[in-house]
């Protein structure tokens, strides 16, 4: 069964992506954390985030509640992605979803794929990291957390032609979920 979140909130990704404002390069970004309570997490965005309005699907007796925050400039974007089901997904199996319904959704090729452990105060998490590139000339990194019924799923995409690794790296590194 394919995941539901994953069709809505990525085409929009990719919509975002081709959208996006003027903004300063990735190393001088303005940094701003988020904390959310009602989600239980916190980053830092490579830019002031917004959220979309939250969003339900219903397939059979399967539903999913989702939510989408993000960041998005000319030359990169970070988002971070939830979706709340009804009941506890097939870990291996949405977390596979989630990397191919992504990599079907923006028309992209996957890089590097590798199954791993997201820590958050002491569990471990089960985890997927991988890379991908995408038309024009984006390239980028996702993680997909499973916790419990929650999937989050952080995404960070930039032009190749500049260099964002550290970006890369604290957007990602500063994710925790708080509960």
């Amino acid at each position: 069964m394919k995941t539901l979140w994953n069709l809505r909130l990525l085409t929009a990704f990719a919509v975002s992506a081709v959208t996006a404002v003027p903004a300063a390069l990735a190393q001088d970004a303005d940094w701003t954390p988020l904390s959310s309570r009602e989600f239980q997490f916190s980053v830092s965005f490579c830019s002031a985030p917004s959220k979309d309005p939250a969003s339900v699907d219903t397939k059979g007796d399967l539903t999913a509640t989702l939510n989408l925050f993000k960041a998005i400039t000319d030359n990169y974007m970070c988002l971070v992605a939830l979706a709340d089901y009804n009941r506890k997904p097939d870990v291996e199996q949405e977390l596979k979803l989630n990397e191919t319904n992504f990599i079907n959704a923006i028309k992209g090729t996957l890089g590097t794929s590798r199954r791993t452990e997201f820590v958050s105060r002491g569990e471990k998490l089960p985890a997927l990291t991988f890379t991908y590139e995408m038309d024009p000339d984006f390239i980028g990194k996702a993680i997909v957390i499973i916790k419990g019924a929650r999937v989050y799923m952080l995404v960070f995409a930039y032009h190749k032609n500049k260099d964002y690794t550290a970006s890369v790296g604290k957007f990602l590194n500063s994710f925790q979920i708080t509960n």
